[in-house]
């Protein structure tokens, strides 16, 4: 009896045997390969991560911390007025220059060029303000302040003080009143004037202009009393110097202005503006850094599942191929022992052995069912032998009874005879003559 055989029931045992094994294997080499991609997946972030989005992010907190120092540089000169203060801004301004040069080559991201435009155009208008606005209008500050207003108020201090000790000498009362006032409304002028400079209030520079009015009004009264001799010569001279301070400080005041006005419309803005430009540039290199460890998480939470998903089929596929491979091993060996058995039970040497395939076992089978042909007809023709045996058996049988029956009817007609031959030789001898 053969039945439909597969390919895989033709296919010898030893192949069969391997076939677990080797789906296994298959498997596990595909789960090694969906590994080592994903890991490479995650290599790669990592790598983006540690290799540019880590250098940008660096680069992007170095730009932050050298506009931080050009602003502090920039509020130290303006509260000092020292040159090592304009030579920290210049190192400040060039190695923030070079750190953006290096952004532009490093930064591919679409967001972060933007930025670093928008932050070319304000740095650029930033130093622009500092050195042709601010610097200037220190150093002319600083020259009013030194050969003007620094050397004009003590020298108005001196005449006021020389014109009152000659008042006192030739015991004028007005003059010395005069000039008492004259030379107190310098001195608060003079307070206000360093208050000024220190605050640049509005208040401050309206008390200095009132204060040295003050002061020329009482000189010009002082004049309408003295008019003549060295009082008077030292009167006018005093005057002009009032003046001269006067104009000094508005000179003063003009420039503090102008430079102010480029403190607050430029600096004041462009400095904040640039903070929150590199803010943003420090965010969207850290958003990035998120983006790709958060993918690099993902690849390692898909390659943990798959990884566990392909576990599990090896685990499923090498126990279905196992009972597959057992069951086309053992239902052809169950089969042809339950036929064995039968031929044996039975005596009945017309059942064969099923063949699921041409494997060894199925080989075995058709041998064995060739075998058992064989036999059959061997033993067939045993029977038929023996059954024409029989048959010739019967018939001698048959033929020696006859002959059997034969010989008994001679033999009792031999015996008739004989009693005949002799009851007529003893009637011949009865009849004879004597002698």
């Amino acid at each position: 009896m053969r039945s439909n055989p597969s390919v895989f029931n033709n296919l010898p045992i030893r192949y069969k045997v391997f076939a677990s094994p080797v789906a296994i294997l298959a498997l596990l080499s595909m789960l090694v390969v969906v590994v080592f991609l994903n890991l490479s997946a995650v290599e790669k972030g990592i790598k983006g991560i540690s290799e540019d989005l880590a250098p940008d992010a660096n680069t992007a907190n170095r730009i932050s911390e050298y506009l931080l120092l050009k602003r502090i540089t920039v509020k130290e000169y303006v509260r000092t007025s020292q040159q090592s203060a304009v030579e920290a801004f210049d190192t400040s301004a060039t190695q923030l220059i070079n750190m953006r040069k290096k952004a532009r080559a490093d930064f591919s991201n679409p967001e972060r060029v933007a930025l670093l435009n928008e932050l070319d155009k304000l740095d650029e208008q930033y130093n622009s303000a500092f050195y042709n606005t601010v610097i200037p209008k220190m150093d002319m500050r600083h020259d009013i302040v030194t050969n003007t207003l620094n050397v004009n108020g003590p020298k108005i201090e001196r005449s006021l003080t020389k014109a009152i000790n000659l008042a006192y000498e030739s015991g004028n009362s007005d003059t010395t009143y005069y000039s008492s006032n004259s030379l107190r409304a310098l001195l608060l002028a003079r307070i206000y004037v360093f208050k000024f400079l220190d605050t640049n209030d509005e208040p401050s520079a309206q008390r200095v202009r009132a204060e040295l009015a003050s002061a020329l009004k009482s000189i010009e009264d002082l004049l309408s009393i003295v008019n003549e001799g060295p009082e008077y010569a030292l009167l006018v001279e005093t005057q002009q110097d009032i003046e001269n301070y006067r104009q000094g400080f508005e000179r003063v005041v003009t420039v503090i202005y102008e430079r102010n006005e480029a403190i607050n419309t430029i600096l004041d803005v462009n400095g904040p503006k640039a903070a929150d430009i590199t803010a943003r540039l420090s965010e969207s290199v850290f958003n990035s850094m998120n983006e790709q460890g958060d993918i690099a998480e993902a690849s390692l939470v898909d390659t943990r599942y798959i990884a566990i998903s392909l576990w599990l089929c090896s685990v499923l596929l090498g126990a279905i191929v196992t009972w597959w491979l057992a069951r086309m091993i053992t239902v052809p060996i169950m089969s042809a022992r339950s036929v064995l058995f039968k031929m044996e039970r039975d005596n009945n040497l017309t059942q064969r052995l099923p063949v699921f395939g041409n494997d060894e076992i199925g080989q075995q089978a058709t041998s064995i069912n060739a075998f058992v042909s064989k036999l059959e007809g061997l033993i067939g023709d045993i029977t038929k032998a023996f059954d024409i045996l029989s048959e010739a058996t019967e018939r001698m049988s048959v033929l020696i009874n006859d002959s059997q029956k034969y010989s008994k009817q001679q033999a009792e007609e031999t015996a008739n005879v004989a009693s005949a031959v002799n009851q007529l030789s003893s009637t011949v001898t009865r009849r004879s003559p004597k002698r």
